[in-house]
């Protein structure tokens, strides 16, 4: 209930202008219980939130209720201001906490100042023909202001820039941290944390943070980069949980902020709650708690970018040349400590456009490797086709490309783009030119292992020789029924296609004409025998054409019709005691062995 009658509005302002007093004085309490006893005159909460809605839409004095409170909000700015002191020369810990301390009171007075003032503000403020500034920035302006005629705001955005280094290497402790937090707080609600198209000047703190993070990644990086030591795999090691550690730190700089109105300013609603302990007044205000986090979630990004470009660009491809060898080789399978460390590495390679060290990294690696496995000539294919295994495996999956983001039907390549591409990599790796590595096929890890295998089983040194081992192991595989798989991939990497095929001829004709010769050798085995030749050279003319099985075929085709032509044979010849076991070969098709003189038993 109303208990006075509004009549001017100096007198009005009045008491206005106590109840703003006594909100910013820190010194009384702005709500006694024995307010009327001591000013009987003075109206509570209630009745201030109404006197500020008659004296808007009633008396219509919204103009000068706006210019008095304004003039009013600027001196008690500056009042607080000047209770800062001189902050330059103190304590990084001294100077947050003086600031947390009094930005904190005036901060929840001006919310309530605010609160009370909400009509004026929606029906004056914020209407556009009016040109007027919302009561929170009137407070906060003449605070800015009141800082910067003495120098205060770079007092603290200093000390705000240095936890922040301290938080980067990891000196900060909770407390600072905490008035850190309200420091950020602060600056973002005078318009000192990030430069804005305001008439505001710096120095802002999101500048010199992210000028010294850059300044700081970059001496890391240079460090870790020139870090060599015996241990190449350790160094990447290193590098990998260094970077990353940044990452995480750059990520979680700032922590997610709170959900808020669409407004910019609390409203009143949301600083009261009704009470029924005071039967007076209706509404109780209390303080609004600020968003947690040091740095505003908004640096995060800017962090993570400068992680990348300053730490991590420079110097990742250095690090890949030289520690995916060694990686590779602590790599027995796709799991384990070095195989996630050899996936993380090519994920920062890949941050870092550094791709093609990668690859060339691998393929160097796996090239050496090879080419000491095919010196050693201690069954060399089965040896390879373990360590392609291996290395291929790991490969492909540490080095594949991440997942998806975008199920979007439009971003899928087009088929003809592809296959034009394999065409021409395919020309020029048979033209002998350099292929675009800088490429990010998603199976380049397997691809690469196996060009380098190819490149390392057709060396000049050893093309000849590997070819003949791998017809060898042929061989082998084909006289005790195993499986060819393997052997016929390592059969697609060489290119000394003529001396495979010879030492293979020869090879085959011996295991037919023992087939052929066998004693107590049935036509089914003999059939099953030349089946299984047969099935081998049906891959060799899928990768090589007709013309290279032309030979082998037709030997296969002299074994299979040697039983019966022999049969016929010995069905008409005389029985003069003699064991034989003939049979017609096409001479154009086997290889010529070395003649062994025949000598008989004297008669």
């Amino acid at each position: 209930m109303m208990r006075w009658k509004l009549e001017e509005f100096d007198e009005t302002w009045l008491w206005l202008r106590e109840v703003v007093r006594r909100i910013f004085d820190p010194a009384t309490d702005p709500w006694p219980d024995d307010l009327y006893k001591t000013h009987p005159d003075l109206p509570v909460k209630q009745e201030v939130y109404e006197v500020v809605k008659e004296c808007v839409f009633v008396e219509q004095w919204e103009e000068k209720l706006y210019n008095a409170l304004a003039v009013e909000l600027r001196a008690q700015a500056d009042a607080h201001a000047a209770r800062l002191g001189d902050l330059a020369g103190h304590r990084r810990d001294d100077i947050l906490k003086a600031t947390a301390d009094v930005w904190r009171f005036f901060g929840d007075a001006l919310r309530w100042t605010v609160g009370l003032f909400q009509y004026l503000d929606a029906a004056y403020c914020r209407n556009p023909e009016k040109d007027a500034k919302q009561i929170w920035f009137v407070g906060a302006e003449g605070f800015r202001k009141g800082m910067e005629a003495r120098g205060l705001g770079e007092a603290l955005v200093e000390a705000l820039r240095l936890e922040a280094a301290a938080v980067r290497g990891g000196d900060a402790d909770a407390m600072a941290m905490s008035l850190a937090r309200e420091g950020v707080e602060f600056l973002k609600a005078l318009n000192w944390y990030e430069a804005t198209d305001d008439e505001t000047s710096g120095p802002y703190l999101e500048e010199l943070v992210l000028r010294d993070a850059r300044d700081d990644y970059a001496a890391r990086g240079a460090r870790l980069a020139r870090r060599t030591t015996e241990d190449a795999g350790a160094d990447a090691r290193d590098y990998v949980k260094h970077v990353f550690r940044a990452l995480k730190d750059a990520e979680f700089a700032g922590s997610p902020p709170k959900e808020e109105d669409d407004d910019d300013l609390p409203r009143l609603e949301d600083l009261a709650v009704e009470s029924d302990d005071d039967e007076d007044a209706k509404i109780v205000f209390e303080p609004v708690v600020m968003g947690e986090g040091f740095l505003d979630p908004s640096t995060a990004p800017k962090l993570v970018r400068l992680v990348e470009e300053s730490l991590n660009a420079p110097n990742v491809g250095k690090i890949a040349e030289r520690g995916i060898g060694p990686l590779l080789d602590a790599c027995a399978a796709p799991e384990g400590e070095a195989f996630y460390a050899l996936k993380d590495l090519y994920d920062l390679a890949r941050r870092g456009d550094a791709v093609a060290a990668c690859k060339r990294a691998t393929r160097l690696h796996v090239a050496a490797r090879a080419a000491t496995i095919l010196k050693s000539g201690t069954d060399v294919a089965a040896s390879l086709l373990a360590f392609e295994d291996r290395l291929g495996a790991v490969a492909e999956s540490a080095f594949a490309p991440p997942p998806p983001t975008s199920n979007d039907d439009d971003d899928e390549p087009d088929v003809w783009d592809i296959l034009e591409k394999e065409v021409d990599e395919l020309v020029a790796r048979r033209e002998g030119r350099e292929v675009d590595e800088k490429k990010d096929d998603a199976d380049w890890g397997l691809k690469t292992v196996q060009r380098a295998l190819e490149d390392a089983v057709n060396d000049e040194a050893v093309a000849s020789s590997f070819a003949e081992a791998l017809a060898s192991a042929f061989d082998v595989a084909l006289r005790t029924s195993e499986k060819i798989d393997g052997l016929l991939r390592l059969f697609r990497l060489t290119r000394s296609k003529d001396v495979f095929e010879a030492n293979y001829r020869a090879d085959l004709g011996l295991r037919l004409l023992e087939r052929l010769s066998r004693e107590g050798a049935s036509p089914s085995d003999l059939e099953d025998a030349v089946s299984a030749e047969r099935a081998a050279l049906t891959a060799f003319e899928a990768e090589c054409g007709a013309s290279f099985v032309g030979k082998l075929e037709g030997m296969c085709k002299d074994a299979a019709h040697a039983g019966a032509a022999a049969a016929e044979y010995l069905a008409e010849a005389s029985d003069d005691g003699l064991e034989v076991k003939p049979a017609a070969l096409t001479a154009g098709y086997w290889p010529a062995y070395p003649e062994v003189p025949l000598k008989l038993p004297p008669a």
